[in-house]
């Protein structure tokens, strides 16, 4: 299935992969059926094209695992300068899951 890019996908764009932006249920359920894949304008070109591989209909043109879609969200991580210490990830962990680590 599509599992190996649903978490990413949430994690990136801030909502379930084929819920858009405040889309009802029954939206969802349609855009799943027709596998329609609601990429935010936000995300550049790159970012949609691993979202794409993450999340396409087609076997064939899907990550098959998560070690497969991390060579490009790293390499994308490194090209943006979106990367973080092991202190910075720590931090962020603490603020958005108020842990205490």
């Amino acid at each position: 299935g599509r599992g190996v890019g649903v978490v990413p996908f949430e994690t990136v764009v801030g909502f379930t992969a084929f819920q858009g932006d405040g889309a009802s249920d029954e939206q969802v359920i349609a855009a799943i059926r027709g596998a329609k894949l609601n990429l935010p304008a936000f995300l550049d070109k790159p970012m949609q094209v691993i979202m794409k591989g993450a999340l396409a209909s087609d076997v064939r043109n899907r990550f098959k695992t998560a070690g497969e879609l991390a060579g490009p969200l790293i390499c994308y991580a490194l090209e943006t300068g979106l990367t973080m210490t092991p202190a910075q990830v720590c931090d962020e962990m603490q603020s958005v899951l108020d842990l205490v680590l």
